[in-house]
């Protein structure tokens, strides 16, 4: 909990800092990413589900390979329990064939994907926030700060999100709003990111033989999660 509080109220202090120094700047060119790019990326944060009344906090990690030129994202989520113990969920998202491969606990399920393909470059809607520094002199890092809304289905979520000022790498971003009917709250910070794909195996679906050992979920209607 208390590393959840410091990463909301840090989060918060550079989006404050940016806000206010939006009427003083000149807004830059909005950043792209690489068209294929890895990262991984921190998360912390909380979900409440409107149903149950039940809240549940995420803290974890995820590594992501990206390719938007095959329309692929592969990850591996790490999210920590409340026992201490991670729980690890492998996903491959095909927008060819708009099919989302997950495997949980050894168990492989196939769902719809519900929301399009990120673009690698901000959306022209996109609000420069304005800049902001991290750090202190020759040990610093200054960083420009967008806000955009992302909307699909039962989900609609208003993200912020920090790019190094000369390089457009992401750094940290938060987003709030509804995410399958849940009330969501999320900090994310990207680390190790680097342009390219080095195992392409990351972005294979699995093959006919083994999809006929899935459970097939992609003739029902998505709905909200009880949770």
């Amino acid at each position: 909990m208390y590393r959840l509080l410091v990463a909301v109220a840090l989060t918060s202090a550079v989006v404050s800092v940016c806000v206010a120094q939006t009427a003083q700047l000149m807004e830059p060119k909005k950043c792209c990413l690489d068209r294929q790019f890895t990262v991984a990326i921190g998360e912390i944060g909380g979900k409440s589900y409107p149903i149950t009344g039940n809240s549940v906090f995420m803290d974890g990690v995820t590594y992501v390979a990206y390719d938007f030129y095959k329309g692929m994202i592969g990850s591996e989520t790490h999210m920590k329990q409340p026992d201490g113990s991670d729980k690890v969920t492998k996903s491959l998202l095909d927008y060819n064939t708009n099919r989302l491969y997950l495997t949980e606990n050894g168990v492989c399920t196939i769902l719809n994907i519900t929301e399009p393909l990120e673009d690698p470059c901000l959306p022209d809607s996109a609000t420069y926030m304005g800049s902001a520094m991290f750090g202190y002199g020759t040990e610093s890092l200054e960083v420009n700060t967008w806000e955009f809304e992302r909307a699909s289905g039962n989900s609609k979520v208003l993200i912020r999100r920090s790019y190094t000022k000369t390089t457009c790498v992401p750094v940290v971003e938060a987003y709030y709003g509804t995410v399958d009917g849940a009330s969501t709250e999320v900090t994310h910070f990207f680390v190790n990111f680097k342009p390219g794909v080095d195992n392409p195996s990351d972005l294979e679906a699995p093959s006919a033989s083994a999809q006929a050992y899935c459970k097939d979920l992609t003739g029902q209607t998505n709905a909200n999660i009880v949770g």
